[in-house]
């Protein structure tokens, strides 16, 4: 790990507190991650953006960025490696998140996006472009409560066929989504 002061934290396990002499933003590298974010090991408040996954770094999956207050924005442009079937829940309540770049994630065999971004209020746009659904079979209240949303890009090229047992509430109160969605490609017979 490294900060933006020039602290270097090498061969880290466990927690780990950084002090910092002046407070404020810092900037924080993290090299050779694993099972970054899971709901026990994260200090969510001070989380603000994430700007690169990097190669090594992998999620854990549900509740990995869950009520994470501080998390302002997501604006990395390579993925970080799902290691779990369940995203569930993974950035929901990001209250204050507005932008999420989840562009080209290899979500192939995630079975579970329920609640995924249920509740993050401010977010405006949501980038999905790329993500395999083929395996999803759960999207409940999964833009739920996201009442500034006004674009998820790329979902209506998400390949969703008839595993898709359960959609209830999805859009519920995305209020401020006033563009048609086009899901005339998904097979929701399941």
């Amino acid at each position: 790990l490294y900060t933006d002061d020039g602290q270097v934290f090498l061969n880290q396990n466990g927690d780990l507190t950084i002090t910092f002499a002046v407070s404020g933003v810092h900037e924080l590298q993290i090299t050779n991650c694993s099972d970054v974010g899971t709901q026990q090991d994260l200090d969510k408040d001070k989380l603000v953006r994430i700007k690169q996954w990097g190669s090594t770094c992998s999620l854990t999956g549900d509740f990995a960025y869950a009520d994470a207050d501080g998390l302002l924005e997501v604006t990395a442009t390579d993925s970080p490696t799902i290691t779990d079937l369940n995203m569930s829940s993974m950035f929901e309540n990001c209250v204050n998140m507005t932008s999420f770049n989840g562009a080209n994630w290899n979500t192939t065999g995630v079975v579970d996006f329920e609640r995924i971004f249920n509740g993050c209020q401010n977010v405006t746009t949501i980038n999905v472009n790329g993500w395999d659904m083929s395996s999803c079979n759960d999207l409940q209240s999964a833009f739920a409560l996201c009442y500034d949303l006004t674009e998820i890009v790329g979902i209506d090229n998400w390949n969703i066929d008839a595993s898709l047992l359960n959609m209830f509430r999805t859009f519920r109160l995305c209020n401020s989504y006033t563009e048609e969605l086009d899901l005339s490609n998904w097979d929701v017979s399941g």
